[in-house]
């Protein structure tokens, strides 16, 4: 239910705010914002929606300009025949670990608690988003996945499939 109020909501900011905002970087931070209200505002409202919440990263491509928007586990990479590049960062109890120096990142990989998030979509009133940009390359695509993606095959896996 929070994924799909979450991506709607996104989805309706950016066709009803997209001419009027000159800042696009901005306009995808302000969508996830609205999406985060709009979840929350739910929650509270049905007892039975009661703490929901959602993951969410998003893409805005303009021209050769992508613009990733993102809260949570979700990810975002940059694949090409050469490389796969994570564009996103896990907002994960682990990957605060992994930061910290506590664990490595091959340790994290199958970490009991890889799944335990720090940031949600529709979990508290305010959220804070993290935003990339960049200029994508001629033969470069940009990958959006959740973790029943990334739990099960590795990143160079993901890269042979593209």
């Amino acid at each position: 239910m929070a994924s799909e109020i979450a991506s709607t909501s996104i989805r309706e900011y950016v066709f009803n705010n997209f001419n009027s905002t000159e800042d696009k970087l901005e306009l995808i931070r302000d969508a996830i914002v609205y999406a985060n209200n709009v979840v929350y505002k739910v929650s509270k409202q049905n007892n039975n929606l009661k703490g929901m919440g959602t993951t969410v990263t998003c893409c805005l491509l303009l021209e050769k300009k992508a613009i990733i928007g993102h809260v949570g586990d979700s990810r975002a990479y940059r694949i090409t025949s050469d490389y796969i590049i994570k564009v996103t960062e896990d907002h994960s109890f682990v990957q605060q670990l992994v930061k910290k120096g506590t664990i490595t990142q091959e340790e994290a990989e199958n970490h009991p608690q890889k799944n335990l998030i720090t940031r949600a979509i529709g979990v508290d009133e305010y959220v804070m988003v993290d935003i990339v940009d960049f200029e994508l390359k001629d033969d470069e695509i940009v990958l959006l996945c959740t973790d029943g993606l990334t739990n099960y095959i590795t990143e160079q896996e993901i890269k042979i499939l593209f």
